[in-house]
């Protein structure tokens, strides 16, 4: 790729890969600028990302992403297509909406993504918003690490594992612990199920099922 990198202008795939993020996503997508990024292998540098959400769940996008790394396969980019095998979101604040008809947001997304494969995905000191019945909640969590992997040829479920610092908008103190967790997500025709294991501060939260 390196040897290519002269050749290649990352400007003229700029609109290819926004078509193929909003194509996985099945959101429209906003790019500020694209770059080459060889630090990981082939691949391109993302700024100033806007993820835009359905109608259903507002008028405020899904999240807004400073930088998003996005490494794809090799042979399909020499082929002429772009296909992704990762995407690292850096420092994103991501809007969770709890929907009018039930479910999340998120869901939507994990359940068009088992159809359409999206690549691994990984957060790195994400804030996460939560939103339920058209009001954001006081509540949110900071420094939020989360990574994604997609199902496999012989399994229907994507593997999460997720951390962060739960915090309070009408308080300067966080002083919460952390939480982290790991758990897997099956999509479904009534949104998917979501199991997750949680910890708070070496405290073993109960298993619970979002459905």
């Amino acid at each position: 790729m390196a040897a290519l990198a002269p050749y290649v202008r990352a400007d003229f795939y700029g609109e290819r890969i926004r078509q193929a993020l909003e194509l996985s996503l099945g959101r429209k997508v906003e790019i500020g600028s694209t770059g080459m990024s060889l630090l990981r292998g082939p691949g391109f540098t993302l700024r100033r990302v806007i993820i835009h959400d359905d109608p259903a769940a507002g008028i405020e996008p899904f999240a807004y992403v400073g930088a998003i790394e996005a490494r794809i396969h090799l042979a399909t980019l020499l082929g002429g297509r772009l296909e992704f095998s990762d995407l690292r979101l850096d420092r994103p604040s991501v809007n969770l909406v709890k929907l009018p008809e039930g479910g999340w947001n998120f869901q939507q997304l994990l359940n068009r993504a088992a159809q359409s494969p999206l690549p691994r995905l990984k957060v790195s000191q994400g804030r996460i918003n939560f939103k339920l019945n058209g009001v954001k909640s006081v509540f949110y969590v900071t420094g939020a690490d989360l990574e994604v992997r997609p199902p496999g040829r012989n399994r229907a479920e994507f593997d999460l594992e997720f951390s962060g610092a739960p915090a309070r908008t009408d308080r300067t103190a966080r002083g919460f612990g952390e939480i982290r967790g790991r758990g897997r997500w099956r999509a479904g025709p009534s949104g998917g199920n979501l199991t997750l294991d949680m910890n708070l501060e070496g405290v073993r939260w109960a298993r619970w099922l979002l459905c």
